[in-house]
Protein backbone atom coordinates (compact mmCIF):
# COMPACT_ATOMS: atom_id res chain seq x y z
CA UNK A 1 0.00 0.00 0.00
CA UNK A 2 3.25 2.39 0.79
CA UNK A 3 4.26 2.07 -2.74
CA UNK A 4 1.10 2.48 -4.34
CA UNK A 5 0.56 5.77 -2.03
CA UNK A 6 4.15 7.09 -3.07
CA UNK A 7 3.11 6.52 -6.61
CA UNK A 8 0.45 8.57 -6.49
CA UNK A 9 1.78 10.98 -4.87
CA UNK A 10 4.44 10.86 -7.07
CA UNK A 11 1.84 11.00 -10.40
CA UNK A 12 0.15 14.28 -8.14
CA UNK A 13 2.86 16.07 -8.07
CA UNK A 14 3.89 15.70 -11.79
CA UNK A 15 0.69 16.39 -13.34
CA UNK A 16 0.35 19.81 -11.17
CA UNK A 17 4.37 20.31 -12.20
CA UNK A 18 3.06 20.07 -15.91
CA UNK A 19 -0.05 22.22 -15.17
CA UNK A 20 1.53 24.61 -14.11
CA UNK A 21 4.26 24.78 -16.93
CA UNK A 22 1.42 24.96 -19.79
CA UNK A 23 -0.27 27.92 -17.74
CA UNK A 24 3.44 29.90 -17.30
CA UNK A 25 3.67 29.52 -21.27
CA UNK A 26 0.49 30.62 -22.22
CA UNK A 27 0.88 33.46 -19.70
CA UNK A 28 4.52 33.74 -21.99
CA UNK A 29 2.06 33.31 -25.43
CA UNK A 30 0.11 35.95 -24.14
CA UNK A 31 3.22 38.59 -23.54
CA UNK A 32 4.33 38.12 -27.70
CA UNK A 33 0.23 38.37 -28.19
CA UNK A 34 0.31 41.55 -27.20
CA UNK A 35 3.59 42.84 -28.23
CA UNK A 36 2.34 42.48 -31.57
CA UNK A 37 -0.88 43.90 -31.25
CA UNK A 38 0.88 46.84 -29.49
CA UNK A 39 3.97 47.04 -32.54
CA UNK A 40 0.76 46.52 -35.23
CA UNK A 41 -1.37 49.55 -33.70
CA UNK A 42 1.59 51.61 -32.66
CA UNK A 43 0.53 51.31 -28.90
CA UNK A 44 3.52 52.82 -26.90
CA UNK A 45 1.97 52.69 -23.44
CA UNK A 46 1.01 49.03 -23.45
CA UNK A 47 4.68 48.00 -25.29
CA UNK A 48 5.98 49.75 -22.56
CA UNK A 49 3.95 47.85 -20.06
CA UNK A 50 5.48 44.72 -21.47
CA UNK A 51 9.18 45.25 -20.53
CA UNK A 52 10.79 45.51 -17.55
CA UNK A 53 13.02 48.21 -15.99
CA UNK A 54 16.42 46.96 -17.05
CA UNK A 55 15.32 45.34 -20.56
CA UNK A 56 18.09 45.34 -23.45
CA UNK A 57 17.07 45.27 -27.01
CA UNK A 58 19.95 43.66 -29.17
CA UNK A 59 18.40 45.10 -32.79
CA UNK A 60 20.54 43.83 -35.87
CA UNK A 61 23.08 45.60 -36.38
CA UNK A 62 23.01 47.83 -34.03
CA UNK A 63 24.37 49.35 -30.54
CA UNK A 64 22.13 47.48 -27.27
CA UNK A 65 19.08 49.29 -26.39
CA UNK A 66 19.07 49.15 -22.09
CA UNK A 67 16.15 50.62 -20.01
CA UNK A 68 12.81 51.11 -20.05
CA UNK A 69 13.44 54.72 -21.00
CA UNK A 70 15.68 53.98 -23.98
CA UNK A 71 13.48 51.22 -25.74
CA UNK A 72 10.22 53.71 -25.57
CA UNK A 73 12.49 56.28 -26.98
CA UNK A 74 13.47 53.48 -29.46
CA UNK A 75 10.02 52.79 -30.44
CA UNK A 76 8.69 56.02 -30.27
CA UNK A 77 10.81 56.57 -33.26
CA UNK A 78 10.28 53.77 -35.17
CA UNK A 79 6.30 54.62 -34.99
CA UNK A 80 7.04 58.20 -35.90
CA UNK A 81 8.67 56.87 -38.87
CA UNK A 82 7.12 53.28 -40.08
CA UNK A 83 4.10 51.75 -40.20
CA UNK A 84 3.79 48.61 -39.11
CA UNK A 85 1.49 45.99 -40.77
CA UNK A 86 0.20 42.20 -40.25
CA UNK A 87 2.77 41.50 -37.75
CA UNK A 88 2.32 38.06 -36.69
CA UNK A 89 4.80 35.50 -34.68
CA UNK A 90 5.19 31.97 -34.10
CA UNK A 91 6.81 30.15 -31.61
CA UNK A 92 9.37 27.31 -32.16
CA UNK A 93 10.44 27.02 -28.54
CA UNK A 94 9.32 28.08 -24.95
CA UNK A 95 11.35 27.03 -22.22
CA UNK A 96 10.12 27.86 -18.30
CA UNK A 97 12.24 28.30 -14.85
CA UNK A 98 10.48 29.36 -11.82
CA UNK A 99 11.30 33.01 -12.46
CA UNK A 100 12.77 33.22 -16.31
CA UNK A 101 12.18 31.67 -19.44
CA UNK A 102 12.82 31.71 -22.61
CA UNK A 103 11.16 31.97 -26.20
CA UNK A 104 12.05 31.56 -29.18
CA UNK A 105 10.43 31.57 -32.81
CA UNK A 106 9.72 33.92 -35.99
CA UNK A 107 8.25 36.98 -36.87
CA UNK A 108 6.15 37.78 -40.44
CA UNK A 109 4.99 41.26 -41.71
CA UNK A 110 5.09 43.94 -43.03
CA UNK A 111 6.99 47.81 -42.30
CA UNK A 112 6.54 50.44 -44.80
CA UNK A 113 8.47 54.11 -44.52
CA UNK A 114 5.86 56.86 -43.63
CA UNK A 115 8.18 59.48 -45.49
CA UNK A 116 9.15 57.22 -48.17
CA UNK A 117 6.37 54.68 -48.59
CA UNK A 118 8.46 51.67 -49.24
CA UNK A 119 7.25 48.59 -48.10
CA UNK A 120 10.31 45.87 -46.26
CA UNK A 121 8.66 42.21 -45.74
CA UNK A 122 9.70 41.29 -42.04
CA UNK A 123 10.80 37.69 -41.81
CA UNK A 124 12.78 37.95 -38.71
CA UNK A 125 13.76 34.91 -36.21
CA UNK A 126 14.08 35.93 -32.19
CA UNK A 127 14.82 34.86 -28.94
CA UNK A 128 13.23 36.52 -26.03
CA UNK A 129 14.44 36.06 -22.30
CA UNK A 130 11.47 36.98 -19.89
CA UNK A 131 11.30 37.71 -16.33
CA UNK A 132 8.75 36.84 -13.91
CA UNK A 133 8.45 40.34 -11.76
CA UNK A 134 6.09 40.52 -8.52
CA UNK A 135 4.28 37.85 -10.46
CA UNK A 136 4.07 39.07 -13.58
CA UNK A 137 6.30 38.55 -16.89
CA UNK A 138 7.92 41.48 -18.82
CA UNK A 139 10.81 41.01 -21.29
CA UNK A 140 14.31 41.21 -20.09
CA UNK A 141 16.20 40.53 -23.20
CA UNK A 142 15.24 40.63 -26.74
CA UNK A 143 17.27 39.89 -29.86
CA UNK A 144 16.08 39.16 -33.41
CA UNK A 145 17.87 39.39 -37.19
CA UNK A 146 16.56 38.07 -41.04
CA UNK A 147 16.28 34.83 -41.90
CA UNK A 148 17.86 33.59 -44.47
CA UNK A 149 16.27 33.56 -47.77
Amino acid sequence: MKIFTIILCLIIFSCKRESGQIDEKAAIEKILELIIESDNTENIGAISELYADDAVLLPPGGKPIIGLARIRAHYEFLFENFDFQDLKFETDETLVSVNLAVNSGNTKGKVIGSSSGSTTEVNDKYVMVLKKIEGNWKIKNLIWNKNPQ
